[in-house]
């Protein structure tokens, strides 16, 4: 029997930690999904129904979905003296490389592929304050600006029409709704939403 979800997130963020090896990019994954045929009622074939149905938004909206719904870092166990306990999270990683490459196609953020990293972080789970960004980029030779970590951060916020941690439930412009909205019509109409 599938299992339905409340929302589009929920279904994504469960997709994502069940669909196989977690190592593996989730843009391979979904090919992988494209692929299968049938209507598996497993974790995995439910998984990849999921990633089969949003697979017309690979690219930039699905990487917003994806950043959005996996956390930024997961439990490594490799009990190494320098461990911290963490690793970044592979998936998490792939998407906002992602959309820092889309933002740059699309003119957002200048040419420093670190500050549209850095600023995708914030948005999406890692840095707090444009401060500590500008602290974060600043070189001993190079300090990066707080004014210019804000006015970039303006202008990704808006192209993306993220909401900084939470989710994307409003109606706005930007490729994250735009994303979740479509991503809803496609769940909701193969029935794994129940809202």
């Amino acid at each position: 029997m599938r299992q339905s979800w409340s929302d589009a997130l929920t279904a994504i963020r469960w997709a994502c930690s069940v669909s196989g090896n977690p190592g593996r990019p989730y843009s391979s994954r979904m090919l992988d999904a494209w692929r299968e045929e049938g209507d598996s009622t497993d974790a995995a074939g439910q998984a990849g129904i999921i990633f089969r149905l949003l697979w017309e938004l690979r690219g930039a909206p699905m990487a917003t979905l994806v950043a959005r719904a996996v956390k930024p870092s997961i439990p490594c166990r490799c009990k190494a003296p320098c461990c911290s306990g963490k690793r970044m999270n592979n998936d998490w990683k792939e998407a906002i490389d992602v959309l820092a490459a889309a933002a740059l196609a699309a003119g957002i953020s200048g040419r420093s592929y670190d500050l549209r990293v850095a600023i995708l972080h914030r948005f999406y789970g890692s840095y707090q304050s444009y401060r500590q960004i500008a602290l974060a980029l600043s070189g001993d030779n190079a300090p990066v600006d707080d004014g210019t970590v804000a006015r970039n951060g303006k202008e990704m916020k808006a192209w993306l029409g993220a909401k900084e941690g939470g989710d994307n439930s409003e109606t706005r412009d930007g490729i994250e709704p735009m994303a979740f909205m479509r991503a809803t019509e496609l769940l909701q109409s193969a029935g794994l939403l129940t809202g």
